[in-house]
C-alpha cells in the first residue's frame, strides 16, 4: 500500500515538474508561442504583432492612399522597370515628402528590389496584386503608412508603337460669338509619348456650337451658352493600328465678351519622355491663347521636380539620371506672355528606363538556356516541376537537348526522372542548390552549358508583419490592415491563419479580415491593434 502511495506521489510530482517546465519556457519566448500540435506530431506555432492607430479630428490632414504608378505593368520576360508611387491625402491631393518601399507578393511575377527595380519573370500570363507599395510620411500626428498594389502582366510584347488616345489642345474650346479658334489633336500611345504625322476627322455634333474645318479650325456660332461633346476627333487608321478607332470630343464655350479675361495655356512637350540613364532630350514650352493660336513665351523657367529624374538646363535641355523609373511631373515650365499681365506653367512626366543591351547570337552559338523556374520555394515534403528554357536561339535544338538533374548538397532534396524537385526537411536558402548539364548538338559536335536555381526550403513561423504599422483616422473611418507571416530566414509563408483584435476596444473594432473601424477620442493608442499568426 505505501509502495502504491509512493509511485502515485511520485507520478504526480513529474507531471507538476513538466508544466513547470513548459511554462518558464513559454515566458521567455512570449513572442513565439508553441499551442498543441499540427499534423505529424509537430508542436503549432504563433506569433503575434501590433500597429498604432493615430485618431485626429475630422478634416486634419493625414496620408491615406498611395497609387503605383504604373498600377498594371506590362513587360516581356525577363524585362527591366523603374517603379515609382505617388501618395495622397485625404482630399486627394499629393503629399509630396512621403516614401516608398516595395515588396513582391508574387514570387512567378518576377523579382523587385527595395526602391522598386523590377525584373519580369519568365511564366507569362496575369498576376493580380503581385507588387505591395507601403508609402510612409510623418503627419497627422505621428508616422503612419498606407499600401497599394500594382498587377503585373508578362508576356511577349509588340514592339511597334501604337496610337491609344487623342490628346487635344485646349481641353474645351472657349470663344467668342463667331470668333475663329485654332484647335490641336496629338496622338499619344500608352506611355503618353506623342506620335508625329498622324491626320484626324473633325466633325460638328452640335450645330448651334459653330462649324469645324479638316485642318481643326473652330468657327463659333453666334449662341451663348455651352456645348457639351460638341466636336469629335477621330484619327485616321494606317495599316499597323488594327480595327480599333480612336476618338475624342471636345466642349464648346461661347462667352458673352463682356466678361472675357484674357487667359492663356502652357503644355511642355513631349508630356510624356522615356529616356535611358544619362540620356538627353530638349523640351520645348507650348503656349496658346485663348482662341488657340500659339504665343511665344517670354523668358521660360525650367525647373526639375523630382532630383532623381535628372537636371535640366535655362533652354529646357534635359539629361536623365541614373536610376530607372517613373518620375510624374518631374519637369516644369513657368513662363510669361509678351504684353500681358498673365502667367502660366505646365509639368511633364518623365520614364527612365533600364535597357540591357542587345545581345546578338552569332549563326553557331548556343541558345542561352536557364532552369524555369529560377527560385523554387517549398515546404518540407513538398514538390514542384522544373523545366529548361531557351531565352534565345534555334528553339528545335534545345527540345533535342541532353538534361542531367542534380541537387547539391544532395540531402536537401532529390530530383525526379520527371523533373520533379522534392524539398526535404533540412529549411535554409540553398543558393544553386538545383543544377542542370545541358548538352545540344552542334555542327561542331555536343556543346554542354551548365545552369543553377536555388532552392528555398521553407522553416517554422517565426515572425509577422503587420502593415500599415500606424494608421491615423477620424471618428467612423476605416483603414484595411494586412498581415504577411515570414520564418527564420525571412521567407514569406503561406497557410497561415491570422486572428485580429484591438486591444481596447474603446480605440475602435476591428473584423476577421483585418479591417478597422476607429471609435475613440483624438490620440496615439500604440499597439492598439494586433494580430496573431498560426501555424
Amino acid at each position: 500500500m505505501y509502495r502504491l502511495k509512493r509511485a502515485k506521489n511520485w507520478h504526480l510530482f513529474l507531471i507538476v515538474l513538466g508544466l513547470l517546465t513548459i511554462g518558464i519556457w513559454s515566458a521567455c519566448r512570449s513572442d513565439v508561442t508553441p499551442v498543441g500540435l499540427r499534423g505529424g506530431g509537430k508542436p503549432a506555432i504563433t506569433v503575434s504583432a501590433s500597429a498604432d492607430i493615430i485618431i485626429v479630428e475630422r478634416g486634419s490632414p493625414r496620408l491615406a492612399r498611395v497609387q503605383a504608378v504604373p498600377a498594371h505593368v506590362v513587360l516581356a520576360p525577363g524585362e527591366t522597370i523603374g517603379l515609382s508611387a505617388v501618395a495622397f491625402d485625404q482630399q486627394g491631393r499629393e503629399l509630396k515628402q512621403a516614401t516608398f518601399s516595395w515588396q513582391l507578393l508574387n514570387s512567378q511575377a518576377g523579382a523587385i528590389t527595395p526602391s522598386g527595380v523590377f525584373r519580369a519573370g519568365f511564366a507569362q500570363g496575369t498576376f493580380n496584386d503581385a507588387i505591395l507599395v507601403t508609402a510612409r510620411a510623418p503627419i497627422g500626428g505621428g508616422p503612419m503608412s498606407v499600401q497599394g498594389t500594382a498587377n503585373v502582366t508578362v508576356a511577349e510584347l509588340k514592339r511597334q508603337i501604337q496610337p491609344t488616345s487623342i490628346r487635344l489642345f485646349p481641353q474645351t474650346a472657349e470663344v467668342e460669338p463667331r470668333e475663329t479658334l485654332h484647335l490641336v489633336a496629338l496622338a499619344v500611345d500608352a506611355n503618353g509619348v506623342v506620335i508625329s504625322n498622324r491626320r484626324f476627322n473633325w466633325e460638328i455634333l452640335e450645330p448651334l456650337a459653330g462649324s469645324v474645318s479638316q485642318d481643326g479650325r473652330l468657327t463659333a456660332s453666334e449662341n451663348i451658352g455651352a456645348f457639351p461633346r460638341a466636336i469629335r476627333v477621330t484619327l485616321k487608321p494606317e495599316k499597323e493600328d488594327g480595327a480599333t478607332q480612336i476618338s475624342a470630343s471636345l466642349d464648346v464655350r461661347i462667352t458673352d465678351p463682356a466678361s472675357v479675361t484674357h487667359r492663356v495655356v502652357a503644355t511642355v512637350l513631349p508630356q510624356v519622355i522615356s529616356l535611358r540613364p544619362q540620356e538627353e532630350i530638349r523640351f520645348t514650352a507650348m503656349l496658346l491663347d485663348r482662341r488657340g493660336n500659339r504665343l511665344p513665351p517670354v523668358e521660360p523657367g525650367w525647373e526639375v521636380l523630382d532630383a532623381r529624374a535628372g537636371v535640366i538646363s535655362r533652354d529646357g535641355r534635359f539629361r536623365a539620371g541614373d536610376v530607372p523609373g517613373i518620375y510624374p511631373d518631374a519637369v516644369r515650365v513657368s513662363t510669361g506672355v509678351a504684353g500681358m499681365n498673365e502667367k502660366a506653367s505646365a509639368t511633364g512626366t518623365v520614364v527612365i528606363v533600364g535597357v540591357m543591351p542587345p545581345v546578338i547570337p552569332k549563326p553557331s552559338q548556343l541558345p542561352r538556356v536557364v532552369i524555369f523556374p529560377d527560385r523554387v520555394v517549398l515546404s518540407p515534403g513538398e514538390s514542384t516541376r522544373v523545366s529548361i528554357i531557351g531565352l534565345e536561339g534555334d528553339v528545335q535544338r534545345l527540345s533535342t537537348a541532353n538534361v542531367r538533374w542534380s541537387l547539391s548538397p544532395p540531402e536537401v532534396g532529390e530530383v525526379s526522372q520527371f523533373v520533379n524537385v522534392t524539398a526535404h526537411d533540412f529549411p535554409g536558402i540553398y543558393e544553386g542548390a538545383i543544377h542542370a548539364e545541358v548538352t545540344i548538338q552542334t555542327d561542331n559536335g555536343p556543346v554542354t552549358q551548365e545552369v543553377s536555381a536555388t532552392l528555398v526550403i521553407r522553416d517554422a513561423l517565426a515572425s509577422v508583419q503587420i502593415t500599415p504599422q500606424a494608421a491615423s483616422l477620424a471618428r467612423g473611418e476605416k483603414m484595411q490592415f494586412q498581415a504577411l507571416a515570414y520564418d527564420r530566414n525571412n521567407v514569406m509563408l503561406p497557410d497561415v491563419f491570422f486572428k485580429w483584435k484591438v486591444a481596447d476596444p474603446a480605440v475602435g473594432s476591428i473584423d476577421a479580415n483585418g479591417l478597422f473601424m476607429a471609435k475613440g477620442l483624438p490620440g496615439l493608442y500604440s499597439g492598439v491593434v494586433q494580430v496573431q499568426a498560426q501555424r
